[in-house]
């Protein structure tokens, strides 16, 4: 595959994760947007820019996950608040997200903030994402 059609898929998967962020969860990403990509090797902003998530896209045969998120934690601004995510997508599979375990830690810690019961928690997911 030639330099150019890798940096299309690669370009194409990062609109295809904005758009169906932007239409799947609205509420939370309506403004979801692929980010400005690096010039000259500097990395300025996430492949997806998102608030809460420094978002790094990966799609190829066969992506390296731990690399991408490596990639994300690496280029994202000492200052930036956000948690490095990446979504990967192999040739021919659904995408996979990953992120770090101390941050998924974190993340949890604000979902519950929402003050329910872990008891009234565990088995109904809409006290995080609503009915439905």
């Amino acid at each position: 595959m030639s330099g150019a059609h890798s940096r299309n898929k690669g370009h194409g998967f990062e609109r295809k994760i904005a758009k169906d962020l932007r239409e799947s969860l609205p509420h939370l990403f309506s403004e979801a947007k692929r980010g400005y990509q690096s010039r000259n090797n500097i990395d300025l902003a996430p492949d997806v820019d998102i608030p809460l998530f420094f978002v790094e896209c990966k799609a190829h045969q066969k992506t390296n996950i731990k690399q991408a998120l490596k990639q994300a934690l690496d280029t994202k601004p000492k200052n930036d608040t956000r948690f490095p995510l990446s979504i990967c997508k192999d040739d021919y599979c659904q995408p996979i997200v990953s992120m770090y375990y101390e941050d998924f830690k974190k993340l949890l810690e604000l979902i519950n903030l929402n003050g329910q019961s872990d008891s009234d928690k565990k088995n109904d997911s809409s006290w995080v994402f609503g009915p439905g």
